[in-house]
């Protein structure tokens, strides 16, 4: 034991008492790059660019490592459920608008939902229901707006930028341009999503198709307009998502949204904004934070997630979209 009053019967024991004993910090996962993908790969779906972009680094490790690490999961509530979560509540609206859309004769939807297990039980499941389908008319009526009673058509892509090209399609296309909705609140990858689409539309888009998307959400309309940039954007993204393949890019999807947003959008000071992706990151009473996030713990460890690495994709990836889009409606 290193003491001639005190001793150890078993050396074993006492090597594995001083290592519980001495905090240790496990090595990061990611300790060199990954081999570059095939050659094949270099053909991308615009889907799966989409994909990646909404989270890098869950991308990487599904789809490279196929590693799909487990979040804890609390066990079913045996009591009554009286109330819609939040996931609930987005399923159902869902439910309703696509129904309505897809064939608006159809009668009403709550007999079925209800009989699916989709409602609470009794008076609380049909007041539920109510109350979500009038937020479904008031979306629709917004909605309708935009598409102009015409009906969407699919716009195929095919776009070369050696080493690589991007192939799929593009839906919600209206000869006033791309709609895209989400009866849902605003999210960063939202953004981030419809700008990378808007992108292949400019360098894509047909004669009698306007060069313009539209993304419309519960909260908020923003609007993208044709950009002369639109190749050099789409190239650069390219790019870094071949980079993103080998290794864990420092992108945050709602950190990296909210520093760029402050730096760019606010003109808020370096400081500032890394103050802000602090609070996105720890989170709240009422709100997650992304540092509970698995699939960023894998790939980061305990490192300090806010780099000089972070900072800069940050501001590469969202000036180009803040530049082309516009706010043009704000209900939060």
């Amino acid at each position: 034991a290193g003491h001639q009053a005190l001793f150890s019967y078993s050396e074993e024991n006492c090597h594995a008492a001083r290592q519980l004993h001495s905090p240790q910090t496990p090595p990061p996962f990611f300790q060199g790059l990954l081999p570059e993908p095939e050659a094949e790969a270099r053909v991308v779906d615009l889907g799966a660019l989409v994909q990646f972009y909404s989270h890098p680094s869950k991308y990487l490790l599904e789809n490279r490592l196929g590693i799909r690490p487990r979040s804890f999961q609390s066990s079913s509530e045996d009591r009554e459920n009286f109330n819609l979560n939040g996931l609930e509540q987005f399923l159902t609206r869902q439910a309703i608008l696509n129904g309505r859309l897809q064939d608006p004769t159809l009668p009403d939807r709550y007999a079925l939902l209800n009989a699916a297990g989709c409602l609470p039980h009794g008076n609380s499941g049909k007041a539920a229901y109510d109350r979500l389908s009038q937020e479904v008319s008031e979306f629709m009526a917004t909605l309708s707006q935009y598409e102009g009673g015409a009906r969407p058509s699919v716009l195929p892509i095919d776009y070369q930028a050696p080493p690589f090209r991007m192939i799929g399609q593009i839906d919600g296309i209206y000869p006033g341009g791309r709609v895209w909705y989400r009866l849902a609140k605003l999210r960063p990858q939202d953004l981030l999503s419809c700008h990378i689409v808007h992108l292949a539309l400019v360098l894509n888009s047909e004669a009698d198709v306007a060069c313009r998307s539209t993304l419309l959400c519960k909260d908020q309309i923003w609007q993208f307009e044709k950009t002369e940039m639109a190749r050099e954007h789409l190239d650069a993204l390219l790019a870094l998502y071949w980079k993103g393949m080998q290794y864990p890019l420092a992108i945050y999807p709602r950190c990296s949204f909210e520093y760029a947003f402050q730096r760019i959008v606010k003109g808020k000071t370096r400081a500032q904004a890394i103050a802000a992706g602090r609070r996105r990151w720890n989170g709240g009473y009422f709100k997650k934070g992304e540092c509970d996030d698995v699939y960023l713990n894998l790939a980061f460890g305990q490192e300090d997630p806010f780099t000089g690495e972070f900072e800069d994709l940050s501001i590469q990836i969202y000036s180009p979209l803040f530049e082309g889009a516009r706010l043009i409606s704000d209900e939060r």
